[in-house]
């Protein structure tokens, strides 16, 4: 990649997933700028590669193929290949931009020299091209992301590559919220800037929708982690965890009762959640 004091690079990293790889791609070709692009490929299958290099040479993007041990690996081998200066947008296989100006509008957000790291909402699309309902979010301050009042899904933040680092990137003993950890940790270091506009759209079912408790078991972990053990913490992080194994539980047991008909599939806009 080309020199420069400070770019906005947008990272795809990829394994076997022409159909999200080309959504993705697709979308980066409609943007009213240019955008640096970086493709990181986990050493998939040929017809998956030669998709890859198609659409490299289209949209003028550096390609690094090779096996890797999953997503988190994959992003932190990213950041090993950007200048400290720079930062970094992952939008992987199937994540979308919003807007054709969402390249644009983040970049001119995040150029201050003292930007750490900033994010904004996003649009969460079902399988079947519907909007997902999404609940109103607290003001943002580090506490209520860390109780989950604020959630801040990976691909509406932007990050300064040399901070991401400072933070040790992406932990991969934790395999569904390493991103969580990191911006925890990014949260100690700066306030986030924050933009008003939706810039990424991303469908649901992913690891974290499937994987719903053991990521919240996760997020505690990370809370002790970083916020202490002393007994109020630890009590908090433990009701907030019993609290959404309980809307978990809850939620797939009317889901069951949805797909017979039994009750509205429509229940959770009307609840709200």
């Amino acid at each position: 990649m080309s020199a420069s004091p400070s770019r906005l690079v947008v990272v795809t990293v990829v394994k076997d997933d022409i159909e999200g790889f080309e959504r993705t791609c697709a979308s980066i070709s409609t943007q009213s700028r240019h955008v640096e692009h970086l493709i990181i490929d986990g050493g998939s299958a040929p017809p998956m590669l030669e998709c890859a290099r198609k659409w490299a040479a289209e949209l003028g993007s550096v390609l690094i193929s090779e096996p890797d041990r999953g997503t988190y690996d994959a992003m932190n081998k990213a950041l090993d290949q950007l200048n400290g200066h720079d930062r970094v947008w992952f939008l992987n296989a199937g994540d979308v931009f919003a807007s054709p100006e969402a390249y644009a509008y983040v970049d001119e957000r995040s150029s201050a020299d003292n930007f750490t790291w900033g994010f904004g909402p996003v649009r969460v699309m079902e399988i079947n091209g519907r909007l997902r309902h999404i609940p109103k979010q607290a003001p943002y301050s580090r506490r209520n992301y860390a109780y989950g009042r604020t959630p801040i899904c990976h691909q509406a933040a932007v990050c300064r590559v040399r901070d991401l680092r400072a933070v040790g990137g992406f932990d991969e003993r934790y395999s569904i919220r390493a991103d969580y950890r990191a911006l925890l940790l990014l949260s100690q270091i700066s306030e986030p800037v924050h933009w008003d506009m939706p810039t990424v759209e991303y469908h649901a079912g992913g690891i974290s929708d499937r994987f719903l408790l053991r990521g919240h078991w996760q997020e505690h972990r990370v809370r002790r982690e970083i916020l202490g053990r002393g007994p109020v913490e630890s009590a908090r992080s433990l009701g907030y965890v019993s609290k959404m194994a309980l809307r978990i539980t809850t939620g797939r047991s009317i889901d069951a009762l949805a797909r017979r008909g039994i009750v509205d599939t429509d229940w959770r806009s009307r609840r709200g959640q």
